[in-house]
């Protein structure tokens, strides 16, 4: 993916699996597969991305399997680690009808909630994509409104368990199926 607008990161290479142990895995493999194919004559990726957090995340929510669209935002979120549960039970109570409706009615193409399992200090990511950037801004504008509406004490419960956030624009450059 390639940054829009957000934070100090650029870009983001990605991969999902079936589980943690695939997804190491998978990284080990990739890291191989540089070496073999480039040896020491590779492409400088260290000179034109200097820098680089790793995460591993788990999916809890959200409509995984489903086509993505053309740009997403991604919202990495800092919880208390106490709460995270709690949380989640949130997500997947109160806001997942929400951004489902928003998928239904082809707002949104996607949606995910995903919890930390390794990386640095973001506990949790919120993400959406959808056609274009207008669209996925009308479309989050909206389900805000709903999720922390003044008479939804979930989303209250929410903000008070995970509160900072830092949220990047992303244009969807090249994505594909292990299957492709």
């Amino acid at each position: 993916m390639r940054y829009h607008t957000g934070g100090e990161w650029r870009r983001i290479r990605w991969l999902g699996t079936d589980s943690i142990d695939a997804a190491v895995a998978s990284m080990g493999k990739f890291g191989e597969a540089m070496e073999k194919a480039y040896g020491d004559d590779g492409p400088d990726m260290g000179g034109s991305c200097s820098s680089h957090d790793d995460y591993i995340w788990k999916v809890e929510a959200g409509t995984t399997g489903k086509d993505r669209g053309k740009v997403g935002i991604s919202v990495y979120l800092s919880c208390k680690a106490t709460e995270e549960a709690r949380a989640d039970e949130i997500v997947k109570e109160n806001f997942a009808p929400v951004y489902d409706k928003l998928v239904e009615e082809g707002k949104l193409a996607s949606w995910g909630w995903q919890s930390h399992v390794v990386g640095g200090w973001l506990r949790r990511l919120h993400t959406m994509t959808a056609a274009d950037f207008e669209t996925l801004m009308a479309a989050r504008a909206e389900a805000l409104a709903t999720t922390y509406a003044e008479d939804n004490e979930a989303g209250a419960e929410f903000a008070g368990i995970c509160g900072g956030h830092q949220d990047y624009l992303w244009g969807i450059v090249h994505e594909t199926r292990a299957s492709e």
